[in-house]
């Protein structure tokens, strides 16, 4: 009697699976009723007609539900047409292990928790290795910012509303299905688009700085030591540049509100500079105000410009720590971000000329951060 119990429980649970796959298929993928105006609605329609991704039996795809893991892991395999086999435990497994395989997912990435919600690190490593490869191979070595470097910069990712990366940020059925349509559009020879704000917050990830594509300046390695004195060094390990003459640069949000403090005029006619500083006091004793004074030049003649500091209101929206000078206290080290404008129309005039550097108070010395 357990035998047929068991019998008839799995010819039952088979007959629901395929009356809801047939309730799936009818749907297809015109008849989604959820997708209507949605940015993913052309992806969604094509990804279902190609029948690696199906809708919901009561007609909806819910683009905005989060995607986990193993529902990427079995999209890409599908879609991708890498070959498996049929059923396994859990019911995953046959993807994992085809996705391994070909080396699009390599376990070192993380082997377990596959019903955990998928991060869009996770889905551009995945779509990097699909696209290149040579990452394909066991020994192939690539660090998350660059995996996400080349995702941006072959327009596999692109940024969220503002253009921000958001690398541990959840990943959705939408853009699951998204990502999944680039990769096959490279794959078959196909060229995207590629967002340049999110290449810009990828590249600074990276880099430090975006001043060498937005200036065409070429800096120091980072970190650029400055010795303060000898038992205080300060460290400058990222300088980014912002465009605020355009609201929509990358970084722009960052300064909602920003007035050059000489003329108490605004700065949205300006380059914007934010320099990010690691000051570390090995004295507990010291209680001192240090100051430098940063400067963006450039020089046309005998005419000289140098970048003015600035203030910001609604610090609130800012997500930085500014300074105008360096406290030392009892703390061992401390860090915040220096920021100066400079008038875009005047900074341009001469791009042969530009340079960043800072002027030491202590020492009575330039600082140059622009290579020679």
């Amino acid at each position: 009697m357990k035998m047929k119990r068991f019998f008839y429980s799995g010819v039952l649970a088979a007959s629901i699976f395929a009356l809801l796959a047939l309730q799936v298929k009818a749907i297809g993928p015109g008849g989604l009723s959820d997708i209507s105006g949605h940015w993913a609605k052309a992806a969604i329609q094509n990804a279902v007609a190609n029948g690696y991704v199906a809708g919901y039996p009561d007609g909806t795809f819910q683009p905005d539900a989060q995607v986990t893991r193993a529902e990427f892991i079995k999209m890409a395999v599908d879609a991708l047409k890498l070959p498996h086999s049929q059923g396994g435990t859990p019911w995953y497994q046959p993807y994992v292990s085809a996705a391994v395989e070909v080396g699009i997912h390599q376990e070192k990435d993380f082997n377990t928790d596959w019903n955990k919600p998928l991060t869009r690190m996770e889905m551009a490593r995945i779509a990097v290795r699909a696209t290149d490869s040579t990452l394909q191979k066991p020994d192939a070595r690539l660090d998350d910012k660059s995996f996400m470097y080349r995702a941006t910069n072959n327009g596999i990712i692109q940024g969220m509303e503002n253009g921000e990366l958001q690398p541990a940020g959840l990943s959705t059925r939408a853009q699951a299905v998204a990502i999944i349509e680039r990769i096959l559009t490279v794959k078959n020879g196909g060229k995207l688009p590629v967002d340049q704000r999110a290449v810009t917050y990828a590249q600074v990830d990276i880099k430090g700085t975006n001043v060498d594509t937005l200036l065409g300046l070429q800096l120091k390695p980072f970190p650029i030591h400055l010795n303060l004195r000898k038992d205080v060094d300060v460290y400058v390990d990222k300088i980014i540049a912002v465009d605020m003459t355009d609201p929509n640069a990358p970084y722009r949000d960052w300064f909602p509100k920003t007035i050059r403090v000489k003329d108490r005029s605004s700065a949205d006619n300006c380059i914007l500079f934010a320099m990010h500083l690691n000051v570390i006091n090995n004295n507990d004793k010291d209680h001192s105000i240090f100051n430098y004074e940063f400067s963006v030049e450039g020089t046309n003649g005998d005419y000289q410009r140098t970048g003015i500091p600035y203030e910001y209101y609604e610090s609130g929206k800012t997500p930085i720590h500014p300074v105008d000078s360096i406290i030392l206290d009892t703390k061992k080290d401390s860090e915040g971000w220096y920021v100066i404008s400079v008038e875009k129309e005047k900074y341009l005039y001469n791009p042969a000329n530009k340079i960043i550097r800072i002027y030491d108070m202590i020492h009575q010395r330039f600082i140059n951060f622009t290579l020679e």
